[in-house]
């Protein structure tokens, strides 16, 4: 197994490299693998667990993993710490506006008192923030 930490303004990441036979010790292979699938589960969950331990870190509490096939039968997983936030639209006018000018971060909004709130990964991009700041009640940003 190789692991190989990388980082950015938006998440710590962790790119974890296996080979077939370590696979092969969680009974999975990339083509199998499923989050319906209990060995994929505990894979996973070892991994997370691994890395967490090992120093991955986030503001947020979304992990999300992405994996990829190897030519040998392995694959690699890049583990993400995501920062999600939650923000805060007075209106539906808000949500469209954002999601015109490309900033509005992903995720279902709903109905809540203030307005309409949505809970997603935080834009990366200093001039994302910007712009999404016009948008969200300042007490969201």
């Amino acid at each position: 197994m190789i692991i190989e930490y990388l980082t950015d303004e938006s998440a710590h990441r962790v790119l974890v490299t296996m080979d077939a036979a370590e696979l092969d010790g969680y009974g999975v292979s990339f083509g199998d693998m499923s989050l319906n699938d209990t060995p994929t589960r505990a894979l996973l969950r070892d991994l997370v667990s691994m890395v967490t331990r090992m120093g991955l870190r986030g503001e947020g509490e979304q992990v999300q993993v992405d994996c990829a096939p190897t030519g040998e039968g392995g694959c690699t997983l890049l583990i993400s710490a995501v920062n999600v936030r939650e923000y805060v639209f007075v209106s539906s006018d808000d949500i469209i506006s954002a999601y015109k000018a490309g900033v509005l971060p992903e995720g279902r909004p709903r109905r809540s008192g203030s307005g309409w709130t949505l809970r997603g990964k935080a834009p990366v991009h200093p001039w994302q923030r910007r712009i999404l700041s016009e948008y969200c009640t300042p007490e969201s940003q």
